[in-house]
């Protein structure tokens, strides 16, 4: 009777050591198989310092075990520019070198931080006003690059005086938002305000970025002349040796 006792007890601790060691095979396998799989996040190219507006061109693309990505990691680069290919985020604490991209790091540029963060490094934001006409139907959006054209009325000749040049904002449309007031948000950045828009009406402001000898040419164009902005391809970075042109062309 003892021994029949014994049998059932060792029967059923056995049974158990063979379910306990069931479980713990399969818990290792799904452990490997998960640290096997492979997943896409964005890292930092080299170091990002805190308040710096993140482009394509700070970050690299690479492969981690699932079970080292950072909750919340960013997993392209096209989660982190717009259609243009402009930066639409900031870091608002620095990020290293190798260091994963997550969302927690990042705040929108313009709608968070004002227009200076957009504003690149050497140039001044300058804003400007067109119409329908001026403005290319009021098709240019933040991240277009555009030719900017003086006509000067009392001499009858037009001059591109400006090329190449990064739209940061268009009315209410800042780089990285498409809700927020230009002239809300100059965020410390030098802005050369060339007029002010009381009425949705009435001619758009188009804010571009300009070194500080160009901003003084829009300046003095704008006092002088007509402004037009001409509407770049988002490829076309090429500028060229343009003359000014006069009524002479119809006499030809």
């Amino acid at each position: 009777m003892k021994n029949k006792k014994v049998l059932i007890i060792a029967g059923i601790l056995g049974l158990f050591a063979a379910v306990l060691t069931i479980g713990l095979i399969s818990s290792l396998e799904q452990k490997y198989r998960r640290g096997a799989q492979m997943v896409e996040v964005l890292v930092a190219k080299g170091y990002v310092s805190e308040g710096t507006l993140l482009t394509q061109y700070m970050v690299d693309t690479i492969k981690v075990p699932l079970e080292y990505r950072m909750p919340k990691a960013l997993e392209s680069v096209s989660q982190i520019v717009n259609e243009e290919g402009a930066g639409i985020y900031a870091t608002v604490v620095p990020i290293e070198g190798g260091e994963q991209i997550v969302s927690t790091k990042l705040v929108t540029a313009g709608k968070e931080t004002g227009l200076a963060i957009v504003i690149p490094e050497g140039k001044r934001a300058v804003t400007i006003l067109v119409d329908a006409a001026s403005g290319v139907a009021d098709l240019i959006k933040p991240g277009n690059t555009v030719d900017v054209i003086c006509t000067l009325e009392e001499q009858n000749r037009s001059v591109t005086v400006l090329q190449d040049v990064l739209v940061l904002a268009t009315k209410q449309n800042v780089i990285g938002s498409s809700s927020i007031k230009a002239s809300a948000v100059s965020g410390g950045g030098e802005l050369a305000d060339m007029g002010t828009v009381p009425d949705a009406d009435l001619p758009e402001s188009v804010t571009i970025a300009v070194t500080p000898q160009e901003a003084q040419v829009l300046s003095l164009s704008s006092a002088k002349g007509i402004l037009r902005l001409s509407l770049r391809g988002l490829n076309d970075r090429v500028t060229t040796k343009v003359g000014s042109t006069g009524l002479e062309i119809f006499s030809r």
